[in-house]
């Protein structure tokens, strides 16, 4: 794949959208040595990056990004000329702006806030005019949107109308060198530098009306009359735009002997400031991302920000959190801070454990993953970490397999999932990876403690079974890749049997074991792909129509998986791939969030050219919907319901589709008949076939349009 990229935002290294572009490139070139970058870079050596990796190439631009009005003509006109000469499958630029011209490639831009509309009084007519015109533009022009936050997410949704589907959130970063400072010489030789006596509150933003600086000043002049506060107020940051009323606030309250402004601070003093703080405050009116606070909790300074906007999502529970439009709440927050040695000691902690969840390498291969997206539809892709040369290199022993869990609250399955392909797998090579979707019942912690070993990513929030799958598959070092879910257990010699039929046969990409229930009983592991067919065949109204021999052969129902053979699609909850073939077939589809997305790899490894072979002598034993049983009930039912829809117009096509819903519309109906009759003559349980009426109520619902799958 071609990738091209607009860096030549890097010649401001020390505003937001200068070091998400910096350090995006510099974590894209360490995670991805198979794809061709063309980087457009400014044409002063001293603001772009020297890239060590060959399939990074540079090409040196004539205009600087300041320049509007040459830089606008280049980008909108010459650009998408070069972009054709370098055969490009996706551009990115990453901060708002697209040409108005294309010529056959994907676009994604990066938004990074909606300020010039949320917040157009924060700065000049004319500049929010231009960015209004220009954010615009690159919303309608790009094929996808990275937004910086859930936050900036629903504010494209809300305030410029675009589609939530085309919207894909993907958090930025702190800088590497970022972290605690623990040498008090390091920490005494900053304040020196700075003019820094005693413990002092530290605040770092550009000095301009959004970041609510005269509120900062008032809270703090408070503390001091009202409890003869000692600290000084230090303010780090450039001065932007409108910050006379900045100094008009300390000359009102007599602050002049208090406030130290560092103006711009290099790299190697910033964590040194945040390090030697006793607070930091970020009070800001409204921000896209709020990497100051991120970048404090990295260093452990005790952080209180402001409950709006994106801030909250960023910083969670590690965090004090303020109304930004009071000041006496912030006075209070700071003074129960500045007083409690024990919490300032807790929130150290928790800051920066919450920032350790994020990293560039998790933002670059999010970032990746999107470019897989949009060049899915020329050649589907899976972009990995390590190539099979580098891993054949330094990976001794490499791994045989590795085997891909999710998880999100179910810690004692998870525990014994483990413990069982620990117990089981014998001699064989692995590596266990566990993607956990923001548990809250100690999942990771338990992992940890018992199995060191394993591998963990922690995601902020539950992105969904093929989002997560995905995250870990970019990461494998096997040869083969397996995605077990975590309600399952693995019998002896399981593993060696999928591998053993994976290898037999080149043309084999993809197999799964033998299921049985928790009671020992058969569960159903293979069947064909969904047609109104075999929908009508499985349906307990036309179950009797047809014989036991037809069904078995077209819903693989009644067949006694006694044998390995080929079938079409096998259930998701033990899945081996080949990781050649993977990589060749393509991610998992993140438009299912749960269900049909083993459906939808099963059809795309078909549509490759290889097969799917059900494995008779490997057994599993999955304890089936345990994994999701919190969210189990009508919600859980109906993304079912919907998954079908997204399966069967992506593969059959819109026809296909409203046939489906026809049927199942019908199907539905005679069941709502029947919940209704059993409610009107109390022929069951009443609360039961309140929730039947409910349910198939709006299944039918679904199914004539009324509501969306993203409306569940």
């Amino acid at each position: 794949m071609n990738i091209a990229i607009d860096a030549r935002r890097i010649s401001d290294r020390h505003a937001g959208m200068g070091v998400y572009t910096f350090n995006l490139l510099r974590a894209m070139e360490q995670i991805d040595t198979r794809n061709q970058y063309t980087i457009f870079s400014n044409p002063l050596k001293t603001n772009r990056i020297d890239f060590k990796n060959p399939n990074f190439k540079t090409y040196e631009t004539p205009v600087t990004i300041e320049n509007h009005l040459v830089g606008d003509l280049w980008r909108n006109f010459y650009l998408p000329y070069r972009l054709k000469l370098a055969e490009t499958d996706v551009f990115h630029d990453p901060g708002y702006f697209l040409p108005i011209v294309s010529s056959g490639y994907k676009s994604v831009v990066t938004v990074h806030d909606l300020v010039v509309y949320t917040f157009p009084q924060t700065n000049s007519k004319k500049y929010f005019w231009y960015m209004r015109q220009m954010t615009k533009i690159g919303v309608e022009k790009a094929d996808l949107i990275i937004a910086l936050s859930f936050h900036t997410k629903e504010d494209l949704i809300r305030i410029l109308k675009v589609p939530e589907s085309k919207v894909r959130v993907v958090y930025s970063a702190t800088n590497e060198h970022l972290k605690p400072v623990t040498d008090p010489a390091e920490i005494a030789a900053t304040r020196e530098k700075f003019g820094i006596e005693g413990p002092y509150i530290l605040c770092v933003n550009t000095i301009e009306p959004r970041k609510n600086l005269p509120r900062l000043l008032s809270a703090y002049h408070l503390l001091k009359t009202e409890m003869n506060l000692e600290h000084k107020l230090v303010v780090c940051g450039m001065f932007g735009w409108l910050y006379g009323d900045v100094f008009t606030t300390i000359r009102e309250l007599g602050l002049e002997d208090s406030i130290i402004f560092t103006s711009y601070v290099k790299d190697e003093d910033l964590p040194r400031l945040y390090s030697g703080a006793e607070l930091f405050v970020f009070p800001s009116l409204y921000e896209g991302f709020g990497l100051p606070a991120l970048e404090a909790m990295a260093c452990g300074a005790p952080v209180i920000t402001s409950s709006s906007s994106s801030l909250p999502e960023i910083v969670g529970d590690a965090a004090i959190l303020i109304n930004p439009y009071s000041i006496e709440e912030l006075a209070e927050a700071m003074y129960k801070v500045l007083t409690d040695e024990s919490l300032r000691s807790k929130m150290r902690k928790d800051g920066l454990s919450r920032a350790s969840l994020f990293s560039w390498e998790k933002t670059a291969s999010q970032t990746l993953s999107i470019y897989e997206e949009l060049h899915a539809a020329k050649k589907p892709a899976l972009q990995v970490f390590f190539d099979d040369a580098y891993l054949e290199k330094v990976a001794q022993p490499r791994p045989e397999v590795s085997i891909i869990i999710v998880n999100w609250n179910v810690k004692k399955l998870l525990l014994d999932c483990i413990d069982s392909i620990e117990r089981t797998i014998a001699d064989l090579p692995y590596e266990i990876i566990v993607v956990d979707n923001a548990s809250h019942d100690g999942s990771v912690e338990a992992i940890q403690q018992k199995y060191p070993h394993v591998k963990i990513i922690k995601n902020l929030r539950n992105e969904g079974f093929a989002a997560a799958n995905n995250l870990a598959a970019r990461r494998a070092m096997g040869r083969h890749i397996c995605f077990l879910n975590p309600d399952s257990v693995v019998e002896p010699g399981a593993f060696q049997a999928m591998i053993d039929v994976l290898d037999s046969d080149d043309r084999i990409g993809l197999v799964g074991p033998k299921l049985f229930n928790e009671d020992g009983s058969l569960q159903p592991s293979a069947r064909n792909f969904l047609t109104n067919l075999n929908l009508m065949m499985s349906h307990v109204l036309f179950k009797p129509i047809f014989s036991k021999r037809v069904r078995a052969r077209l819903v693989y129902e009644d067949w006694a998986h006694d044998e390995t053979r080929e079938v079409d699609w096998l259930v998701g909850a033990c899945l081996m791939l080949k990781r050649s073939a993977l990589e060749r077939i393509g991610p998992f589809d993140e438009s299912y969030f749960m269900f049909h997305e083993d459906t939808d790899l099963c059809y795309r490894t078909k549509k490759a050219g290889y097969k799917v072979f059900f494995v008779h002598n490997a057994h599993v034993t999955h304890f089936g919907g345990r994994s999701c049983e919190q969210r189990w009930g009508d919600f859980t039912v109906l993304k079912y319901l919907a998954s079908k829809h997204i399966f069967i117009r992506k593969h059959y096509g819109r026809l296909a589709l409203f046939t489906h819903r026809v049927l199942i519309m019908g199907l539905e109906l005679l069941r709502l008949s029947a919940a209704l009759l059993k409610h009107l003559f109390s022929m069951a349980n009443k609360d039961e076939t309140k929730r039947a009426v409910r349910f198939y109520r709006t299944a039918v619902a679904l199914e004539l349009g009324f509501i969306g799958s993203l409306d569940l």
